[in-house]
């Protein structure tokens, strides 16, 4: 299946957050993710490191190799998701722009946006040229 019709299909974006998910947990609550339904899943692990991120994506990302997984995506680090062929990337308001990100990850990447506002909503809409995505919250 193509990446656009896959993030078209995915009604569950399921955050797999250090901050709420144990590390010695994280594969385990991946996988629940995927079993319940999840067609896009975030590593969001905003209070380590790029290496600790790195050792975590590590752990889950067979789970995204599989046939049919959702899309992996990483929260707020380039670096890491332009290390992973297969994983996209998720940037918030201060993070560095879209359009930069866009070229940096290149076309066959997922790139998704925070908003917090009607105004930001309205900005990220008119970036789907560059966006495949924004979500919006919390409100």
């Amino acid at each position: 299946m193509d990446l656009k019709q896959k993030l078209r299909e995915s009604v569950f974006y399921g955050i797999l957050d250090t901050g709420y998910v144990a590390k010695d947990m994280m594969v385990e609550k991946c996988r629940q993710l995927i079993e319940g339904g999840c067609g896009l899943i975030q590593l969001r692990a905003k209070k380590e490191t790029h290496l600790e991120r790195a050792k975590i994506a590590e752990e889950i990302l067979p789970l995204f190799r599989a046939e049919n997984a959702p899309i992996f995506i990483i929260n707020d680090d380039i670096e890491l998701a332009m290390q992973i062929d297969i994983a996209g990337l998720h940037i918030g308001q201060d993070d560095m722009p879209p359009e930069m990100a866009r070229e940096f990850l290149g076309k066959n990447k997922v790139l998704g946006l925070s908003t917090h506002s009607i105004e930001q909503a309205k900005n990220a809409d008119a970036l789907s040229d560059v966006l495949d995505y924004f979500a919006v919250g919390p409100l």
